[in-house]
């Protein structure tokens, strides 16, 4: 059985290391609690225990960065929780081998991001490589918080300095003062939000710290083309050798359709006597109890085809064999059609919010 004697600093400073060997000097006062010198002259702290039959050692500090005292009521901590069941060691390990933020970052690069377009897809990696990694990277995934997502999407929406486009070769006013990025921060957010799930899903932690990040106001911006830009565009159309994509654009640049409208328009729809494309709406038919909706390809977001679907299949609870409302409407726009359409917004608010979606709010829109 080791010699025990009370630890105490001299006794540290007096250890004489042995050529060849380490050895330990156990206290007295704590069961396990032992300082080990080491041959090339080192000291640290250590503690003995037994957990499952096995006997394990702990090594948690070095002298003289911790004095005796500390080191003591360190050893006191940890002796209460093997009392309790724990094994620290054991636990120690477990917390070296957790994924952190950039394991978590290679994995959706790797398994998610070849599934989107590959523009988006280059985008999202950019983003997290120069914006969440150097933050985050060294960080355990269960580490971050929900403030650590406001904090990075903070930062983000304030805007950074970038090069002076018309002065680039000018070294003293090489950058631009940094201006709010706040469309950026909502894209990222909606990325971290993402990746987050799929750590909850793949078992790297419980719960989803950006799942309600706070979403900026987004001002839309609107961009035309000047005549000569079109007449450039009609050259390139007019020589384009796949003839089915240069109509589709065409007709995109004559009505203002979206490309999915465009694609998936049927003759049906047009009449060429009045020159006129009816465009079928999303709408919920209680005669036929059915919901149409537009091609998914037609919306700006997954988020907005999905918003509009929750809207309609609120209404769709109305029906007579489920919740039979009624709130008397008699006309379009009279007070039972703006109770059933406040009734389907909220509907689909609480819809949206519990499937985590965010789509974009319209001041046109009910």
């Amino acid at each position: 059985m080791p010699e025990r004697i009370k630890l105490t600093e001299k006794v540290l400073r007096d250890a004489v290391p042995v050529v060849g060997r380490d050895y330990q000097i156990f206290d007295t006062e704590v069961r396990g609690f032992a300082a080990c010198i080491y041959r090339g002259g080192g000291r640290a702290f250590t503690l003995d225990y037994r957990h499952a039959g096995r006997q394990r050692r702990m090594t948690f500090g070095r002298w003289p960065e911790w004095s005796v005292s500390a080191a003591r009521e360190r050893a006191k901590e940890i002796r209460r929780e093997i009392d309790a069941g724990a094994d620290p060691l054991a636990q120690r390990g477990a917390l070296r081998e957790a994924p952190r933020v950039d394991d978590l970052i290679e994995r959706y690069c790797a398994q998610h991001l070849p599934k989107l377009a590959e523009r988006n897809a280059s985008d999202q990696k950019s983003a997290l490589a120069k914006m969440v990694a150097p933050v985050w990277g060294r960080k355990l995934v269960t580490e971050i918080t929900s403030t650590d997502v406001d904090k990075l999407l903070n930062k983000v929406a304030e805007g950074r300095p970038r090069p002076h486009k018309e002065k680039p070769n000018n070294r003293a006013k090489k950058l631009q003062p940094s201006k709010p990025t706040p469309v950026r921060a909502n894209r990222i957010g909606e990325v971290l939000r993402k990746m987050f799930t799929l750590a909850v899903e793949w078992g790297w932690c419980e719960d989803n710290p950006a799942q309600r990040f706070h979403r900026r106001i987004e001002t839309a911006r609107e961009r035309f083309l000047s005549k000569d830009e079109i007449n450039s565009l009609a050259a390139a159309l007019d020589a384009a050798e796949d003839r089915r994509a240069a109509d589709i654009i065409r007709m995109c640049m004559l009505t203002g359709a979206r490309l999915g409208e465009v694609r998936q328009a049927r003759f049906e729809q047009f009449n060429l006597e009045h020159m006129s494309w009816s465009k079928p709406p999303a709408h919920y038919s209680g005669a036929t109890d059915h919901v149409q909706m537009p091609p998914f390809e037609s919306f700006i977001s997954p988020e907005a085809y999905y918003a509009t679907l929750a809207h309609e299949l609120t209404h769709w609870t109305k029906h007579k064999s489920r919740l039979d409302r009624d709130f008397g409407r008699k006309q379009w726009g009279d007070a039972g059609y703006a109770k059933e359409e406040l009734v389907a917004e909220l509907g689909a608010a609480f819809l949206c919010a519990d499937l985590a979606l965010t789509p974009e709010a319209r001041a046109d829109h009910a």
